[in-house]
């Protein structure tokens, strides 16, 4: 299973709880006594990303505002999904075929005003409930 990624905004790097540690990235909520901390990845241009098994997992409420684009796989036998470009008022995605290990994807990429507009595209998009402004 291919799993769903959270790009973050380049401004996390200033964020109180963002923590550097030799080859190791976290990010915690400095304003919390718990001790939740989340891996942050950063890939070959730098950008910072976490991975979940599902874009609709709970993710801590400290990390909303820092996520700027969600990209996740969907096979296409288990998805409503078609191809082309999804807009709503705070939110857009665009959807593309994929295969990979010999199974057929689509890959969806969503950008949006907040992480609760992302994920409510996302479920739109999923279950064929909003149909693409321009198809491919």
């Amino acid at each position: 299973m291919k799993f769903s990624t959270f790009y973050l905004k380049q401004e996390t790097r200033e964020f109180p709880g963002f923590r550097y540690t030799g080859c190791d990235i976290y990010l915690h909520d400095p304003s919390s006594e718990a001790k939740f901390f989340i891996k942050i990845h950063e890939d070959s241009v730098r950008r910072l990303f976490f991975e979940l098994e599902r874009p609709d997992s709970i993710i801590q409420a400290f990390i909303h505002d820092f996520i700027e684009e969600i990209v996740c796989y969907v096979p296409k036998s288990n998805s409503k999904c078609k191809a082309g470009f999804y807009e709503t008022r705070r939110a857009e995605a665009t959807v593309e075929p994929e295969e990979h290990n010999y199974t057929d994807y689509y890959r969806i990429a969503i950008r949006g005003s907040n992480l609760s507009s992302m994920i409510e595209l996302y479920r739109q998009i999923r279950a064929g409930t909003i149909q693409p402004d321009s198809e491919w």
